[in-house]
């Protein structure tokens, strides 16, 4: 069965006359599968987390299992910030990877008098990990982009790569060795969803300094943008925060606005949260036909140029006579920026039996998560002599 998201209820108790007491909110979580679920906390100023402690309970009904977590404040504490339950559950067991090297090509050492080794990880969960190179078993720590992890087509599990560039004469002696080592970080739980929101006025703020914010909580916020508008007019606010990591894999943002006639006056205040990457650019696909002096020896790589792409985030895939070619036997570079946009370059291995038989091969690429793949098909002359 598929998992079913929790319905999440606030729990809240009153402030009493004693200041000192603690004060007890929780979150109830209901109607969720499976039954393994953990919470996390956000809180928007870092000098509560001394006063929380946290306490779990589990019970059934009639209607499935019911979790309870709840947290124990100060009372002061409490008034001056916003709390943000987050209950997450991890599905996927841990993997690891199938890992290759790519060996640097002839045509890069012969004109560049460079070698550029690429060590590919594929397959892996969690997504979080290192790459790590070694000459002659002592590190390397320059010389070495590393490309972002990306889910793997029609999986939950990641793929990545690194790229070392070397001086060719390094890579042709016969004294020095090159390792790739891929470490995974088991931290398996998963990144929540962005959630929204809005909260009125402290009334123990002055009247006439009475404000409200607008929080927004989930993973990777940098391109996140939030405005104002109160009636029809919008409105600049007091205070608007970057990013801030809150150390469980999400981040929080907020802004605050003063609406102390407004809130007299009951006008309508919205927040709105955008996306500052609205502007996507689709990239523009080609297909190289390798070099001649490459067919004649019977094995060559054939290149899909793409280009013209933002934001970043793409996967590449080749298809061999209307079949998926595994991804053992392709490499896909890192993404490169050229100005606003983004280009970048899948190398195919192709062999002898290939141009006996005249394959037709196809260079598949999604961008931005889209549910649709963009083609491009080898050319027509692609082993024409």
């Amino acid at each position: 069965a598929s998992p079913t998201a929790p319905t999440l209820f606030p729990l809240i108790s009153t402030c009493g006359s004693v200041e000192s007491n603690p004060i007890s909110i929780g979150c109830l979580a209901t109607g969720f599968t499976p039954s393994s679920l953990q919470f996390s906390w956000i809180v928007s100023t870092t000098e509560v987390v001394s006063y929380l402690k946290q306490y779990l309970i589990k019970y059934s009904d009639i209607n499935g299992l019911k979790v309870i977590h709840r947290l124990n404040v100060r009372c002061q504490v409490f008034r001056f910030c916003i709390y943000i339950c987050l209950p997450f559950s991890d599905q996927t067991p841990p993997m690891p990877p199938t890992l290759f090297i790519a060996s640097p090509s002839k045509d890069e050492m012969h004109i560049n008098k460079t070698a550029t080794m690429v060590c590919v990880a594929k397959g892996f969960y969690p997504k979080a990990h290192t790459f790590t190179w070694l000459k002659n078993d002592k590190p390397i720590t320059s010389d070495i982009n590393d490309c972002p992890e990306a889910l793997t087509p029609n999986s939950k599990l990641y793929h990545a790569s690194s790229m070392l560039t070397i001086a060719s004469s390094e890579w042709k002696s016969q004294y020095n060795n090159y390792t790739c080592v891929f470490e995974v970080n088991h931290d398996t739980r998963q990144k929540v969803k962005q959630v929204v929101y809005l909260d009125g006025p402290n009334f123990e703020e002055p009247p006439n300094k009475l404000t409200a914010t607008c929080s927004v909580v989930g993973p990777n916020l940098d391109g996140v943008v939030i405005s104002w508008t109160v009636g029809s007019a919008d409105r600049t606010p007091l205070k608007t925060v970057n990013p801030i990591d809150n150390g469980n894999g999400t981040q929080t943002v907020w802004s605050k606005l003063d609406i102390s006639e407004d809130w007299k006056q009951g006008n309508e205040i919205v927040c709105h949260v955008s996306d500052a990457l609205s502007n996507i650019n689709e990239p523009i696909l080609k297909i190289m036909r390798p070099p001649e002096y490459d067919l004649t020896e019977g094995k060559a790589d054939l290149i899909c140029i793409i280009t013209n792409f933002f934001p970043s985030d793409i996967s590449v895939k080749w298809i061999k006579n209307q079949t998926d070619v595994s991804n053992t036997q392709f490499v896909n570079d890192c993404p490169v920026q050229n100005g606003s946009v983004f280009s970048m370059v899948s190398r195919l291995k192709i062999n002898e039996e290939d141009l006996k038989t005249a394959a037709s091969f196809t260079c598949m690429v999604n961008h931005y998560y889209s549910n649709e793949w963009k083609r491009v098909d080898s050319p027509s002359n692609l082993f024409g002599m």
